[in-house]
């Protein structure tokens, strides 16, 4: 392979089989991602889980747009954030030869990317702020989204580094928390601001919309 790394890095990434290893890898980081990052978001009060408020007639429509929403998170922000912040800025094996086996001058490119993709939040954060999107912007400035966010970001690259290089195991352990978090604890009512910015700690006591209040109230 030639060109710059990045391209060539991104090349390989896309063409590194993600095979039974890959999956068995994949779905262990998933299982350890769930037993960290489940409890610190349900005891900071950041998890919450799904209130429904679709119509009940509505529901095929509601399931299709669950539907469609799931397999859209896949590839964006999954795969599209995992080309760039794994694929294209950490080492593979088949361009970075040196990197094999890991060591004290491999770490920095590991964990430079990952502090990156982290804060990478507050300034898309900033830039949702500014086209009015407050649900966003008050969510990638939160702490406890920051953490698991960084939670995340971990994992993934442990998927990348653990499957030699492949893009599509770090785009699934992307992808799984996201869907999860986006269609089942609360996290499109978080993003469109349907939901309280609960405090640090708080735990069970804040549960988003009160089904019987109008749209817009909440219940503590």
């Amino acid at each position: 392979m030639s060109g710059l790394p990045c391209w060539t890095r991104l090349e390989a990434s896309l063409l590194t089989p993600f095979d039974v290893n890959s999956i068995y890898v994949t779905a262990g980081v998933l299982g350890v991602l769930a037993v960290i990052a489940t409890p610190i978001g349900q005891l900071s009060g950041f998890l919450s889980f799904r209130h429904a408020h679709a119509d009940p007639d509505d529901a095929v429509k509601s399931r299709l747009v669950v539907a469609f929403g799931v397999v859209r998170t896949f590839f964006v922000p999954s795969l599209l954030e995992e080309c760039f912040w794994r694929a294209c800025l950490l080492p593979h094996p088949m361009v970075d030869a040196a990197c094999i086996g890991g060591g004290p001058d491999c770490w920095a490119p590991y964990l430079i990317p990952n502090i990156l993709f982290t804060l990478g939040h507050v300034a898309s954060g900033a830039a949702c702020g500014q086209v009015g999107l407050t649900g966003y912007r008050d969510t990638f400035y939160d702490p406890r989204f920051l953490l698991l966010a960084g939670c995340v970001g971990t994992a993934a690259t442990a998927a990348y580094a653990l499957t030699g290089g492949c893009v599509w195991a770090a785009a699934v352990v992307h992808w799984v928390p996201v869907a999860v978090w986006l269609f089942v604890f609360d996290g499109q009512d978080r993003l469109n601001g349907r939901l309280p910015l609960a405090p640090p700690g708080g735990g069970g006591g804040w549960t988003g919309l009160d089904p019987q209040q109008p749209e817009g109230q909440f219940k503590q």
